[in-house]
């Protein structure tokens, strides 16, 4: 029996290093996923230390998942964190001054995705002269084009977005978000912030639509009963509310809280278009200057579209185009649209990571908090067996969308990954054919993982049967 040590350097950079992120694939060596078609006219057995194979696997897999499971809580604790600070402050500027311009908020809160991309817009304006330089020096680096071209041949496969579809995506992202800026801050003038948090986290049934119907999401009963377990939660502590306000006091604020809820909804739909559009644009490209320069992108869409907007709406008398008598009050509304911009920028790299519905979902955290620091500021805390069985309702669909999506993500990864692995990196076919046997015409490895997966690799392409 022979034992190979396996190094593979590309592996920890491969996009498709996603196969082994899961710890679902550490009991490979218990269960015997991997089996590999022997060659019928051989008859020397040459088999690798399987054990010791999948020992390396599981200690890159530890490795690789902790980092990004971090990453990953680090981005939600982000985005619910600023979401709350965010919403109260502008809270406080709707409800506790003369100040409502929710059209200016929403415009401030899109211009501030240019600080996010102040750096790749700056390269990307030094660009256009290194451009020129590189196009008349063309004629000297000719010689070495073969070297690039081989060089690149055995670089990993790369998905980027071009320059102009990056400006359209930025485009009509900044339409979306302007539109979910604009009827969340017309809704704090008409209801509670806590009402407008609680109606925010509906986008997550506007994700799971949206993402089946765009083909980045995977309709399963898992993900349907999380968004329903989500939602009896909110019922039960919206209820709970409900249940100690009189019946006049109820009734009296019933059209007006009605009309903010419905612009509250009508920014969770607005929100979840947002996350579903950078998840089916960004989701598969590996350039991430492309991303930063994308909020980049965003944020000077609406400060220049944004303009015209602001001035039409104040010809019309709709909304006065006016600074605040005090300072402060702007200064709490540029802090509110600022910690906004860099919640949405923490949701949409965590959509990234996992999916739309995780971060909808997730953001259902944000209602108990919000809910405590309205009771505690306002009409004294009032936490009901009601309100806590609502609370860990909540919590409960978000742990479970993760859970039910375990397999689904495993079984893509592998797609994606064995092919890549097979294409671009000898040494890490290794890991995944310990007795890969040669064939008169091509290599054939069979790799189980609840389904068969053939994959027959020859010298230029790979076919999947």
């Amino acid at each position: 029996m022979s034992t190979h040590v396996i190094t593979s350097p590309r592996l920890d950079k491969s996009p498709g290093f996603q196969i082994f992120k899961s710890p679902a694939l550490r009991s490979l060596s218990s269960a015997n996923l991997l089996h590999f078609i022997d060659h019928p006219n051989d008859t020397v057995n040459d088999e690798l230390d399987e054990h010791n194979i999948l020992s390396d696997v599981r200690e890159i897999i530890i490795v690789e998942e902790t980092s990004v499971w971090i990453t990953g809580l680090i981005y939600l604790v982000g985005t619910v964190a600023f979401w709350i600070l965010s919403v109260q402050l502008m809270n406080g500027v709707m409800k506790k001054t003369d100040y409502h311009h929710p059209l200016l908020a929403a415009y401030l809160n899109g211009s501030c995705f240019i600080f996010l991309g102040i750096r790749p817009l700056y390269s990307e304006f030094l660009a256009y002269g290194r451009d020129m330089n590189l196009l008349n020096d063309h004629n000297r680096h000719e010689n070495y084009s073969s070297m690039d071209a081989a060089e690149e041949s055995m670089s990993l496969p790369e998905v980027r977005l071009s320059k102009s579809e990056i400006g359209k995506v930025a485009f009509t992202a900044s339409l979306f978000y302007f539109l979910t800026c604009y009827f969340g801050s017309a809704a704090l003038n008409y209801t509670s912030a806590s009402n407008q948090t609680i109606l925010a986290t509906s986008s997550s049934v506007f994700s799971l639509i949206l993402g089946v119907l765009c083909n980045i999401e995977r309709f399963t009963l898992g993900k349907l009963a999380s968004v329903c377990l989500s939602m009896l939660g909110i019922i039960l502590i919206t209820s709970n509310k409900a249940s100690n306000i009189s019946v006049v006091t109820l009734a009296s604020k019933f059209s007006t809280e009605l009309i903010g809820n419905l612009l509250a909804i009508t920014g969770a739909f607005a929100y979840s278009a947002f996350m579903t559009l950078l998840k089916m644009k960004l989701g598969k490209q590996t350039d991430s200057d492309s991303d930063s320069l994308l909020y980049g992108l965003l944020g000077l869409s609406t400060l220049l579209c944004g303009i015209p907007i602001l001035l039409f709406y104040h010809v019309l008398g709709w909304e006065v185009l006016e600074m605040p008598q005090k300072f402060y009050i702007f200064g709490m509304l540029l802090t509110s649209s600022f910690f906004n911009a860099l919640s949405d920028y923490f949701a949409s790299c965590a959509s990234l990571i996992t999916s739309p519905l995780s971060v909808s979902l997730s953001l259902c955290a944000a209602i108990p908090i919000t809910m405590f620091i309205d009771s505690y500021c306002n009409d004294g805390l009032n936490l009901s067996i009601q309100y806590l069985v609502g609370v860990l309702f909540i919590f409960s669909a978000f742990i479970f969308t993760n859970i039910t999506e375990e397999k689904e993500t495993v079984q893509s990864a592998i797609d994606n990954a064995v092919e890549e692995a097979i294409n671009h990196d000898e040494s890490l076919s290794v890991y995944l054919s310990p007795r890969l046997k040669s064939t008169n015409s091509a290599p054939t490895i069979s790799l189980t993982y609840q389904f068969p997966i053939h994959l027959t690799v020859a010298p230029t392409m790979l076919s999947l049967s």
